[in-house]
């Protein structure tokens, strides 16, 4: 903690916050004597002063109840947490950008908390588009892979028994339009539910 040339008391107030946390909240748009103000608050209702903690309640308390400040970055605990939930650098950033400056229909209770669900709900939408691009309707001379034939022949016997099921299969969803990601695991699905298949029948039958 970094103390400053002393003066009249209340600037003695400054002493209590790193110099890095004052460079922060001025970067937000804050004034000395806001900062001020903000750690006179904070005392009322904290023995001590966390940098961290200090900084969310300054920003909760002192700033806009529904504008994030223009210069405004989260924590690295929550850039961290971010990253092991798979949220890219380039989605992040993506993120960072469009939040500063949102205006926002609430007044959150911690800024980073808003920011974390802000990115997980991009980041779910991106998967969900990226799924919907892999996804194609069923060619119309489909078939399973080899891999499906062995597995299911192994199940069930005599592989030529089973073209009427991809006949069935194939034409149903022809007509239906539906969309798949993968058509060899939705038939493999199709057929254990057909014949009642468990993993169980197809250890004994290996």
């Amino acid at each position: 903690m970094n103390a400053r040339v002393s003066g009249p008391a209340k600037f003695d107030l400054l002493t209590l916050i790193p110099t890095s946390v004052e460079q922060r909240l001025k970067s937000y748009g804050f004034t000395q004597g806001s900062i001020i103000d903000a750690i006179r608050e904070y005392k009322k209702q904290n023995d001590t002063i966390d940098a961290n903690l200090f900084v969310a309640f300054a920003v909760n308390q002192f700033t806009s109840s529904s504008i994030v400040p223009h210069l405004w970055s989260p924590f690295e605990p929550t850039t961290r947490y971010l990253k092991r939930m798979s949220v890219t650098d380039e989605l992040f950033e993506r993120c960072l950008s469009s939040f500063r400056g949102k205006k926002l229909s609430f007044k959150p209770e911690s800024l980073d908390s808003c920011f974390v669900q802000y990115c997980l709900n991009a980041h779910r939408n991106e998967q969900q588009a990226n799924l919907s691009k892999s996804r194609t309707t069923i060619p119309d001379q489909w078939r399973p892979s080899d891999q499906v034939i062995t597995k299911i022949t192994t199940l069930l016997g005599i592989w030529s028994e089973r073209e009427w099921d991809i006949a069935e299969y194939r034409l149903y969803w022809i007509e239906a339009g539906g969309k798949k990601d993968n058509w060899d695991v939705h038939f493999s699905s199709f057929m254990r539910k057909k014949y009642g298949l468990n993993e169980s029948l197809s250890a004994r039958n290996q």
